[in-house]
């Protein structure tokens, strides 16, 4: 429990510091001991693409943008490094950091998740081990994007850099190593390499051996609430705070979004509405599809896991409709001080469901789920010339949402039962779109107090926990209010599922379209 400090007969407020370490960038958040959102900072960094397939960033800019953005924030927040009750995390999943035994980086560059160049690997894997059987042990396919495959890339191809590394850490926990001297992850983090037994929560012995990576090259586990050392003094002048500052672990982005969104008890649900879209849901045990098009993570929370069903053909679409399509809606936001995306959904508005049957075909970054085709494409399909831009606006949202309604059915399929489910992110900003995702998939869409910043508020539940200012994971239930339900229209539902049948359908036959465009 951290001790209540008075000065002067005053009480001294405590306050959680959060680093949300995510794909573009680095937020930093400070919550008060309520988990009230105090003020935030925000520092980007870059991502490397040195080869076709390849995607890497610096850790060092990590460091940098935690280097930068505490004292900002501390100063935006009006709070003293005294005042810092702990340091906690939440990070982009995959990480794969070979560091040294005096914690140094063996290699300048760390690959991210949609790096793809260890797909020999593994294939390697399910040679091995089976990919039924492995998915059966871990909740998750092998595949390139996990660090099981890519710690046996480094060492077939860089044998070197694998010789000098003491550990593979993923993201987050490179930083709580420059912070307490730690190597430490959790089990949200782990559950994402593509090693760890998901029911006994230990590292896999038999994959371990099939990919040949020695277990001391694993950090300690441990859970999201647990303080992963104390911060060290030097660290501490480097970022502005005080040295002994307890270092909770909290977890992985997409389980610390599903804490913040407030979905803890089993069969609860959220979507995640941001560059990508995923589906995730609380429960007890594994959801295993016969495809493994679902992932299985542990959860923050202890004993429960976080299923998810993710895509890459979200906000990432949308945004381009709005850069190459609408300059002059975003012209015009800036002079008129709003948000160019609230002008998009006015002109959207305008248009009955269904586009004038005018189709969009998500896949401008390719495809995970359901279809797992890099080289699907994005595709508008029906253009007439009676089409105007709100027509394509609109169907960018319906596209992207009918695509998002097959993860839903893989969910339902595997014996979720899903009545309503909580939206976060950016794109739960937009009233049309909230209630345009009710209509397509025949659900209450919730929204809840907090979109944005649902990830770093799941973190800081967790800190709240690790040092004793709350006492479980139904804290978060209890400060997420829901604000907004969105309830379906049965027929705008009829005509959307129409439209669906037809959506599947052109997918289907532009398969080998795509092949063709790829070989040109």
């Amino acid at each position: 429990m951290i001790p209540i400090l008075r000065k002067e007969g005053c009480i001294i407020k405590k306050y959680i510091l959060v680093h949300d370490l995510g794909t573009t960038g680095n937020k930093a958040s400070l919550y008060d001991e309520k988990c009230g959102l105090v003020s935030s900072s925000y520092y980007p960094y870059k991502t490397y693409y040195p080869h076709p397939g390849w995607a890497e960033q610096n850790p060092l800019d990590w460091w940098k943008a935690v280097r930068i953005t505490t004292p900002r924030v501390l100063s935006e927040g009006k709070v003293s490094p005294q005042q810092i009750a702990c340091v906690t995390f939440s990070g982009h999943m995959f990480g794969c950091i070979p560091v040294d035994r005096a914690g140094n980086l063996v290699r300048e560059l760390a690959p991210l998740y949609f790096d793809q160049r260890s797909q020999k690997q593994a294939q390697q894997l399910r040679e091995r081990i089976g990919q039924e059987k492995g998915y059966q042990i871990t909740g998750n396919p092998f595949g390139a994007e996990y660090p099981a495959a890519k710690i046996m890339w480094i060492k077939e191809n860089e044998p070197e850099v694998f010789r000098n590394t003491s550990k593979f850490l993923p993201t987050k926990d490179y930083i709580i190593l420059r912070l307490t001297g730690k190597y430490v992850t959790e089990y949200s983090d782990a559950s994402g390499m593509n090693l760890l037994d998901i029911r006994q929560r230990i590292w896999s012995e038999e994959i371990l051996q099939a990919s040949n990576i020695p277990r001391q090259m694993l950090p300690e586990l441990h859970s999201s609430t647990d303080i992963a050392g104390k911060l060290e003094k030097e660290p501490a002048r480097e970022i502005g705070l005080v040295a002994g500052i307890p270092v909770v672990l909290g977890g992985a982005d997409v389980c610390c979004a599903g804490a913040g969104a407030g979905v803890i008890r089993e069969d609860t649900f959220y979507l995640s509405m941001c560059s990508a879209f995923w589906i995730g849901l609380a429960s007890k045990n594994p959801l295993y599809d016969p495809k493994q098009r679902i992932l299985n993570l542990c959860h923050l929370p202890p004993q429960t896991l976080m299923v998810i069903c993710n895509t890459y053909s979200g906000g990432l679409c949308y945004q381009w409709v709005k850069e190459n399509l609408c300059q002059t809606e975003t012209r015009a936001a800036e002079q008129a001080g709003v948000d160019p995306y609230q002008i998009m959904d006015l002109k959207a508005s305008r248009v009955k469901p269904g586009s004038q049957n005018l189709i969009f075909l998500p896949y401008m970054r390719g495809d995970v789920v359901p279809y797992s085709n890099p080289r699907a494409r994005g595709v508008f399909i029906g253009l007439s010339l009676a089409h105007r831009k709100e027509h394509l606006i609109r169907a960018a949202l319906e596209g992207i949402s009918l695509n998002l309604k097959t993860n839903l059915e893989i969910l339902e399929a595997q014996g979720a039962n899903i009545r309503e489910i909580r939206v976060i992110g950016g794109g739960a900003k937009s009233k049309l779109w909230r209630k345009l995702i009710a209509d397509v998939f025949n659900k209450r869409i919730l929204r809840p107090s907090v979109l944005q910043e649902a990830t770093s508020l799941g973190a800081a539940v967790a800190g709240a926990i690790g040092v004793g200012i709350f006492k479980d994971f139904d804290s978060a239930e209890k400060l997420v209010k829901i604000m907004e339900v969105e309830e379906p229209c049965e027929k705008t539902h009829q005509k959307y599922q129409r439209m669906f049948s037809v959506f599947k359908k052109a997918y289907d036959q532009l398969v080998p379209i795509f092949d063709e465009l790829t070989l040109l």
